[in-house]
């Protein structure tokens, strides 16, 4: 009798293969943190627990300036943060604007690490920037067999920077090339561009679980108010979270949410 050919799955990799075959993803709701938690860990696990009691669907995200700004950077430092912090995502490493290569390159490392590492808190996922120098050289490398190797490994979510559409292109064909390669990973735009009508294309695709920005937060104090017809608001401040602490204007931080999402919800010809 003919033996039946069979695969060897690895205990490790079973949340990948179900990360492949489960339903699509959905939208959530993102709360992104950066890198000043290395220092004060434990109070971000408070602010993020806090948080959650008032919104339990609150997915959280971990940006990888951990990494970014040690002398070596280090993989594991940046997860023991990600895990002692308690999020939900972790950006994987990243060169902003480096080749599409290096990129990928970096992407493959993490995730590998991620999945064998053992940790007792709880771990993090895996968000992955689809980085490069432009769309084109995205497009190039980050081919459709790369997506689905990733997503093999253990990527829980893609992220799409926010540099492609500062620069004139569109975010929309980079989520399109993903969603076809790995249709059950979700999503993340990685930041609100200075192009509004892309943004709200590319958000309204599909696989696109959501997108995050601090314009919201920083355009608030004072009562300035954002209007999305053009973002010509200029940089933001360094120190606008203390100034919005100081000015306590929470009302304005709402009301600039809700017309954020409006403005993303509306519909747009495809």
């Amino acid at each position: 009798m003919q033996k039946r050919p069979y695969l060897v799955v690895h205990p490790s990799w079973m949340v990948s293969l179900s990360t492949l075959f489960t339903a699509a993803p959905t939208r959530m709701n993102f709360l992104l943190l950066f890198d000043h938690v290395e220092k004060i860990p434990e109070l971000t696990a408070e602010f993020v627990n806090t948080v959650r009691k008032d919104d339990s669907a609150l997915t959280v995200i971990l940006d990888n300036g951990v990494w970014e700004n040690q002398s070596v950077p280090s993989s594991h430092q940046l997860v023991n943060v990600a895990a002692l912090a308690g999020v939900d995502y972790i950006v994987a490493p990243d060169i902003l604007k480096g080749s599409a290569k290096d990129n990928i390159e970096l992407a493959r490392e993490f995730v590998t690490y991620l999945r064998d590492r053992q940790l007792k808190a709880k771990k993090p996922k895996a968000l992955v920037m689809v980085q490069g120098q432009n769309s084109n050289d995205i497009l190039t490398h980050w081919t459709s067999g790369v997506i689905r190797e990733l997503a093999f490994l253990g990527v829980d979510m893609f992220g799409i920077p926010r540099h492609i559409a500062d620069s004139g292109e569109s975010r929309a064909p980079l989520v399109r090339r993903v969603h076809a390669a790995a249709p059950n990973v979700g999503i993340h735009l990685m930041g609100m561009s200075r192009n509004p009508h892309d943004d709200k294309v590319s958000y309204q695709a599909a696989g696109v679980t959501g997108i995050d920005s601090a314009k919201p937060l920083w355009m608030s104090p004072g009562e300035f108010e954002m209007y999305l017809a053009g973002y010509g608001y200029g940089s933001r401040p360094k120190k606008f979270f203390s100034e919005l602490l100081a000015s306590q204007d929470l009302n304005c931080v709402s009301c600039n949410i809700k017309r954020y999402y409006r403005f993303l919800k509306v519909e747009v010809a495809l």
